[in-house]
C-alpha cells in the first residue's frame, strides 16, 4: 500500500461540489442522532487515537483483524494478505483556537470531512493480488464517525448519492454492530463498533479507490459479511 492508494475522489471537482452541499446537510443532522443495540464495548475513541498516534509512520495494523477468516466465512475463496505497508493512521486535530477553529483537510484522508477532529486508520490488504481496505474512524462526537465517512461510502461503485433512497440511508444512524451498506453499493459496508467513555467509533470496508471493484468482484453480501466479521477484531 503506497499513500496514493488512500481513498480519494475520483469523480473530479465538479461532482465533489454538487455532492458536498447534499452530503453536508445530511450530516449535521446525522450527527445530531442517536442508536445503540446494546452490544459490549469493544474499543474506546482513545484507543483508538493511540494506534493513530503509534502510526506516524506506516506500519503493521493494529487490529485483531484475521481477513482470511472473514473471507472464508463469506464464502469466498481468495488468499489474503496484508498490503506493504499494512497500514497507516492519523490524529487530525483542529488548530489553536478550540473547537470551532476551521480544520484543515487531511492529505492522508480527504475523502474525510475537515468539520472535526478524529482519529483515522486505514488496514489495507490484498486479495488474490488485489487491493481491499479496512478504515476505522474515532470521533469524540456521539454518532461522528458514521457522519465522517458518509463521503467515502458515497464514492462507492454501484451507488448513486443524488437518489431518495441514498438520502433515506444517509439519514438514519445506523445501530450500533449492525452492518449496513448504501443501497446499490457493490464495494463498501460499514458498522458502528460498541464504545467505552462515549464518542462514536466505526469500520468501513471498501474497495482500495472509489468506484473501484472490490477482489475478485465480491459481492455486497460477502463484503458486509467480512465487515460484520472484523468487527470483533477491533481492539486497539
Amino acid at each position: 500500500m503506497a499513500q496514493s492508494m488512500t481513498i480519494r475522489t475520483a469523480t473530479g471537482p465538479e461532482r465533489t461540489r454538487k455532492a458536498g452541499a447534499a452530503l453536508l446537510a445530511i450530516l449535521l443532522a446525522t450527527a445530531a442522532c442517536s442508536s445503540s443495540d446494546g452490544d459490549s464495548p469493544a474499543t474506546s475513541v482513545d484507543a483508538v487515537s493511540a494506534a493513530a498516534g503509534r502510526l506516524d509512520r506506516p506500519g503493521p495494523c493494529p487490529f485483531a483483524f484475521d481477513m482470511a477468516a472473514a473471507l472464508r466465512k463469506a464464502g469466498a475463496t481468495g488468499k489474503a494478505t496484508p498490503d506493504d505497508p499494512a497500514a497507516v493512521g492519523e490524529n487530525h486535530a483542529p488548530p489553536p483556537g478550540g473547537p470551532s477553529a476551521p480544520v484543515p483537510a487531511s492529505q492522508l484522508f480527504p475523502d474525510i470531512p475537515a468539520t472535526e477532529a478524529y482519529s483515522a486508520i486505514e488496514c489495507d490488504y490484498r486479495v488474490d493480488g488485489l487491493p481491499l481496505r479496512v478504515t476505522v474512524v474515532a470521533t469524540r462526537t456521539d454518532n461522528g464517525a458514521f457522519a465522517l465517512l458518509l463521503p467515502s461510502l458515497a464514492h462507492t461503485r454501484g451507488v448513486d448519492d443524488n437518489t431518495d433512497a441514498f438520502r433515506t440511508w444517509a439519514g438514519t444512524v445506523p445501530q450500533t454492530g449492525k452492518v449496513t451498506a448504501p443501497p446499490d453499493a457493490r464495494a463498501a459496508a460499514f458498522v458502528r463498533i460498541p464504545v467505552r467513555d462515549g464518542g462514536d467509533v466505526a469500520l468501513m470496508v471498501k474497495a482500495a479507490g472509489n468506484f473501484a471493484a472490490t477482489p475478485g468482484e465480491l459481492t455486497s453480501a460477502q463484503v458486509s459479511s467480512i465487515a460484520g466479521t472484523l468487527k470483533s477484531g477491533l481492539h486497539a
